[in-house]
């Protein structure tokens, strides 16, 4: 990565592993991440309203470096508009299930912390917004019709550094780093 790439958006399916990755980025290049996630839910799985969102994520890209985490697909013209290089994180629909799956029994019993900081905060943690097989079932939507509507978008940027990578990918790139 080009040291002047210090503004990253990390995209893909849920379950690919973009937390884990966006994190892992973080500690290697020292620039902090935000996870959309802890931005736009409230307790009990309350979402911002679409001007509260707008200005959350204006007030995350106007900083000199960033790695942001999430998709968030409405507002995704936005955050490119502001981004220097785009990592997308490419996978099929079982191992994204399968990541989800995981990380869902992980945070049910207590191995991991991957929901979102108001969540972990309130008085009463759901696991998702609406429960896990309606979020599987997104996460099958996401892959059959969002991803392309994603993957149309990055085509469209030239003025972008794109990085398409696989699960398998990532621990090279990430070693690859200076």
């Amino acid at each position: 990565m080009k040291e002047n790439n210090r503004k990253i958006l990390i995209l893909g399916s849920p379950g690919v592993g973009k937390t884990y990755f966006s994190n892992r980025l973080s500690e290697k290049t020292n620039i902090k991440v935000y996870h959309l996630d802890d931005y736009y839910w409230r307790e009990n799985w309350e979402s911002l309203t679409e001007q509260e969102w707008k200005e959350v994520q204006l007030e995350i890209l106007s900083h000199d470096e960033f790695i942001v985490d999430g998709n968030y697909i409405n507002s995704l013209s936005l955050r490119i508009k502001y981004t220097e290089t785009i990592i997308y994180i490419d996978s099929t629909i079982f191992f994204a299930i399968k990541g989800v799956i995981k990380r869902t029994i992980k945070n049910f019993f207590g191995l991991e912390n991957e929901l979102p900081v108001a969540i972990m905060t309130s008085k009463q943690k759901k696991l998702t917004e609406k429960g896990l097989i309606p979020f599987i079932v997104y996460v099958i939507k996401y892959n059959l019709m969002i991803k392309k509507k994603v993957i149309s978008e990055l085509r469209r940027i030239n003025n972008r550094n794109v990085i398409v990578l696989n699960h398998s990918e990532l621990d090279e790139y990430l070693e690859g780093l200076n």
